[in-house]
């Protein structure tokens, strides 16, 4: 009765589920115009003047860091210099966190949110093509395999690549979240299995996070200075996909601040695959839009199907027409045909048929429901395109 309820509930407050939507796009937008956690250390003849010339930097290093996030890798190297001056011009807010100073040294680190159409207008200008579809939050397994031939650590210590991870902060260029390690952690996966790259072990400890991508991120230490990353996509339905990145330590970098780098690289990465993914479809294509039926045995059921909708690149709007104790029926908009939209779709645990008469279901994939999920930190919380045997991107 109490499912019930709160599903007759829901269907009264269905006419305010667009403005809930709008609140949820801004929000996405925001997020993806905002620079974090941008560091600053400037010294000058006094204190006013150091900080006056740190904002100023860390402006523009925000909004290079913006302009990073929403290209594509071969887009960037076309990406205008703003200088300190203009940068400003760009701001919408900004927010100083961890200050210090003294006499003649300035030290912060600011989060910036800058002018979603202004951003947009220059890249515009200068004929950079840029994405904000939403990133897909991922569940990263750090798997640390100290030197060549020993044994992987997953869940065991020392393992300072997963102590890295988990240091990560909670909002980033991809969302991430890290497992918490915990009995049923490891039971879902072992480190002997995320070495063998078994897609049905993380496909379980995705159900435990109720998740629809995870990566296998192995790091094999070649030498005190070189790190080999090879990393495994899985996603509910599909073959997992393969990248490999190789990052060297610079010159009088700490140990800590290398594997940081490091974990940046891979999700610079992982954003820049989903660009490319998301890209896949021309930004010219008009959505079409079908009638489909959501059978909702609970109240979960339909909030599931609803937030992978949400995480699903073809997908380009999800208006509910009714919803009722059984089911709900809603208009989806999309890019593509119907194959590739049910290929997609089985990717995130959804599986899409055809009832006739122009209309369609879709349901959770047998298995794909997850039970009640761990509880799981702050997600910091998209993922690399299946490729076989890509070439290494080698960072200095």
């Amino acid at each position: 009765m109490a499912v019930a309820a709160l599903l007759a509930l829901v269907a009264l407050l269905a006419p305010g589920q667009g403005r809930a939507q709008d609140g949820a796009a801004l929000a996405a937008t925001q997020a993806l115009f905002t620079a974090r956690d941008v560091a600053v250390d400037v010294t000058a003849d006094n204190a006013l003047k150091a900080r006056d010339q740190a904002l100023l930097e860390a402006q523009a290093k925000g909004l290079a860091q913006v302009l990073r996030d929403l290209t594509p890798a071969d887009q960037q190297s076309r990406l205008p210099q703003v200088s300190a001056q203009e940068a400003q011009n760009y701001v919408l807010s900004l927010q100083v966190k961890d200050e210090k100073r003294s006499s003649v040294r300035y030290i912060a680190s600011l989060d910036i949110m800058y002018n979603p159409p202004a951003v947009r207008a220059l890249l515009r200008q200068n004929g950079i093509t840029f994405s904000e579809t939403p990133l897909t939050p991922v569940l990263v397994l750090p798997l640390w395999q100290p030197q060549a031939g020993g044994s992987a650590v997953l869940w065991e210590d020392p393992n300072p690549w997963r102590e890295t991870w988990q240091r990560r902060p909670a909002a980033g260029l991809v969302p991430v979240t890290t497992p918490l390690g915990d009995l049923g952690d490891l039971q879902a996966i072992s480190a002997e299995e995320a070495a063998a790259k078994r897609a049905d072990a993380v496909r379980r400890i995705l159900g435990r996070y109720e998740m629809t991508e995870g990566v296998i991120a192995h790091a094999l230490q070649v030498n005190p200075d070189t790190l080999q990353i090879d990393l495994t996509r899985v996603r509910l339905a599909g073959e997992p996909g393969q990248a490999a990145v190789t990052v060297t330590r610079r010159p009088d970098e700490a140990p800590e601040a290398f594997l940081a780098r490091a974990a940046d690289e891979v999700t610079a990465r992982l954003r820049d695959d989903w660009r490319a993914q998301a890209a896949a479809v021309p930004a010219s294509q008009a959505p079409s839009q079908v009638t489909v039926l959501v059978p909702t045995g609970s109240l979960n059921t339909w909030l599931t199907v609803r937030e992978r909708l949400s995480q699903v690149p073809l997908v380009r709007g999800v208006d509910i027409q009714a919803l009722s104790r059984q089911q709900a029926q809603i208009l989806l908009g999309y890019v593509g045909d119907t194959n590739q939209l049910a290929l997609t779709l089985a990717q995130y645990g959804l599986e899409l048929s055809d009832l006739g008469g122009g209309i369609w279901q879709i349901e959770l994939r047998q298995g794909a429901a997850a039970p009640a999920p761990a509880q799981v930190p702050a997600a910091g919380s998209s993922v690399v395109a299946p490729a076989p045997a890509p070439a290494p991107v080698v960072v200095q």
